[in-house]
């Protein structure tokens, strides 16, 4: 008979399975028996805990951003209620999810890709609707949330710039973290869908401004809706507010002086290098910084005053002026001005502004009538020496220690060893010269304050929850150009007569004698074959000294007729307020010039 058809038990080796079968099963009952007993025992606490956590949620707080505000305690970006909407199709199909994403867009009058949120997988995933609508827009959400399935609101904060295009190249604008920048910004303190400093002061000034999140755990139901007040476990800290020393009534005025035009308008303390206005035009809206067209022009998204290089034409007299009072020449030493100049070997002649000659000059006169013969004589007499090293004295060719991004140095000289083509050029501020119109300023600030200090140039006035009330720094003591107090008068009294008495290429700009204003024109040639007007001048003003700057780039006339009337108005407004219509000024007299 065939083994197969005895009965199992008959077999030989039955026992054996059996045997091993009971071990099997009672090794794992034994397992079991002692899990059970495990938790609900040894892990009893641990799992009651887990067990009520599952009626919590945890909500992460919103953290408001610190506020910036100006010199006067104006606000120049803020904070604002708002509401964020998020959607998750997750238990939805297509035709119903799709509904419920018109809804919100009708309500909330945001673009909504129904598409590429039903494509996305998981399905659960959360995807943002609106990053900030108002209340408006979000109420019949509020009011009827069984209407709008899968859909949550949750309250924001957005930023508001109330004087943003006059200031958004210096405060910049917040945006969403950008792929890539996840180390920048980790977490918990951040999320990718947090908003952070994108450019300006805004970026510079991130970690202060940010502040930290807080937390607060909420009760549920099982339907997920919260039945008790939220417990709130952490606080959230709000960011530090920054106090600017910037006037953002002056900052308005100098970008509605500067119109349509491209240019620069700058107001600096000369002796503690604050900065009341650093206005640049074209400008961009921080509310729409993706827009190109702001205000019917063309966007600019860089700060002309201190990230713009040109040549600064005469208004660098200045430093050649000094250098002339630094190697004991007189300011009363008389040169005779023909109305052209030629080097040793040279068939072409460098011109004066005027080509009729302006005949004896002194250094005071050459500053008044803008002379150019007077420092092409004197140049080749001097060398490049020390009109290269009185230039470094007066800050050219490296930044002025600004606290904004992006600030660039210029270039004194292109060449190690100037030629004597390119030293004549030099002296009257033109050749391969560039400068900022920061740097400009901050070059007038030792003939300003008397003492010959550099300052150092801020808009930043202090970090805090509270305003620091006064001017938090002060000047410390600064480079000194290598002059004394006597030489300075001597480049004053010429600056002073280039406003104030007729000829005086400032004199037409009728800048009123009450006002002592002093200072220097330029008309720079540029590549376009327009040209850069300028004007660089100081004034007192309630026990303080300030210089005032006015650049307006490819102009189809020069500083006096055009720099030095907006530089006017600017010292008005700051005087007087509101601008008025100026009086029409003195006519020019026959000897004036400008280079």
């Amino acid at each position: 008979m065939d083994y197969r058809s005895r009965p199992l038990s008959a077999q030989g080796h039955y026992p054996v399975v059996r045997k091993l079968a009971l071990w099997v099963v009672g090794i794992a009952l034994l397992a079991m028996a002692f899990q059970l007993v495990n938790l609900s025992v040894g892990q009893h606490e641990r799992r009651l805990q887990q067990a009520r956590d599952n009626l919590y949620s945890l909500q992460r707080l919103p953290y408001p951003r610190g506020n910036v505000f100006d010199r006067h305690g104006i606000a120049v970006a803020t904070n604002r209620k708002a509401w964020r909407i998020t959607f998750s199709p997750y238990g939805m199909g297509d035709e119903e999810a799709r509904s419920v994403l018109e809804e919100v867009a009708a309500v909330s009058g945001e673009t909504v890709d129904s598409g590429a949120i039903l494509s996305t997988r998981p399905r659960w995933t959360r995807h943002e609707l609106a990053r900030a609508v108002d209340h408006d827009a979000v109420l019949p959400i509020l009011e009827r949330p069984w209407d709008f399935p899968g859909v949550r609101t949750q309250q924001v904060l957005r930023r508001e710039y109330p004087y943003g295009y006059e200031l958004a190249s210096i405060v910049g604008y917040v945006g969403k973290i950008q792929p890539g920048e996840e180390d920048l910004y980790p977490r918990p303190r951040y999320l990718p869908s947090d908003d952070v400093g994108r450019t300006g002061l805004e970026r510079q000034l991130q970690d202060a401004l940010a502040g930290h999140p807080g937390r607060e755990r909420r009760r549920r139901d099982a339907r997920g809706r919260g039945v008790t007040v939220p417990d709130l476990l952490e606080s959230s800290q709000p960011g530090k507010n920054v106090y600017l020393t910037l006037d953002a009534k002056l900052q308005a005025a100098a970008v509605d002086l500067l119109g349509g035009r491209t240019g620069s308008i700058i107001l600096m303390d000369a002796q503690t290098g604050a900065l009341l206005v650093l206005a640049s035009t074209p400008s961009f809206d921080p509310h729409r910084p993706g827009a190109t067209q702001v205000r019917g022009r063309d966007a600019g998204f860089i700060n002309l005053a201190h990230r713009g290089l040109y040549p600064p034409g005469s208004t660098f007299k200045i430093v050649g002026a000094a250098a002339v009072l630094r190697e004991g020449i007189p300011a009363d030493h008389t040169i005779e001005c023909r109305g052209s100049f030629r080097l040793p070997g040279w068939d072409r002649a460098f011109y004066c502004a005027n080509r009729l000659g302006h005949g004896p000059m002194n250094l005071w006169d050459s500053l008044k009538y803008s002379c150019n013969v007077y420092y092409y004589e004197l140049g080749p007499l001097l060398g490049s020496g020390p009109i290269l090293e009185m230039g470094r004295s007066f800050g050219f060719g490296e930044p002025t220690g600004l606290d904004l991004p992006g600030e660039r140095a210029g270039q004194l000289t292109g060449a190690v060893r100037p030629t004597a083509g390119q030293l004549t050029n030099l002296v009257i501020g033109q050749g391969d010269m560039l400068v900022t119109p920061l740097q400009m300023v901050r070059a007038f600030a030792p003939i300003a304050n008397r003492e010959g200090t550099l300052p150092t140039p801020h808009v930043v006035r202090g970090l805090g929850l509270e305003d620091p009330g006064s001017e938090s720094r002060d000047a410390p003591p600064g480079e000194r150009i290598p002059l004394s107090r006597s030489q300075i008068a001597e480049i004053v009294e010429g600056l002073r007569r280039a406003v104030n008495e007729p000829g005086g290429t400032s004199h037409r700009a009728g800048f009123p004698r009450g006002w002592n204003v002093a200072g220097k024109t330029g008309s720079a040639q540029n590549p376009q074959g327009t040209l850069d007007a300028w004007f660089v001048g100081f004034f007192p003003h309630e026990g303080r000294d300030y210089v005032v700057l006015a650049h307006l780039v490819e102009q189809e006339a020069g500083g006096g007729e055009i720099a030095a009337p907006v530089a006017r108005d600017m010292i008005r407004f700051l005087k007087e307020g509101p601008l008025q219509e100026p009086e029409d000024g003195p006519e020019l007299a026959s000897r004036e010039g400008e280079g």
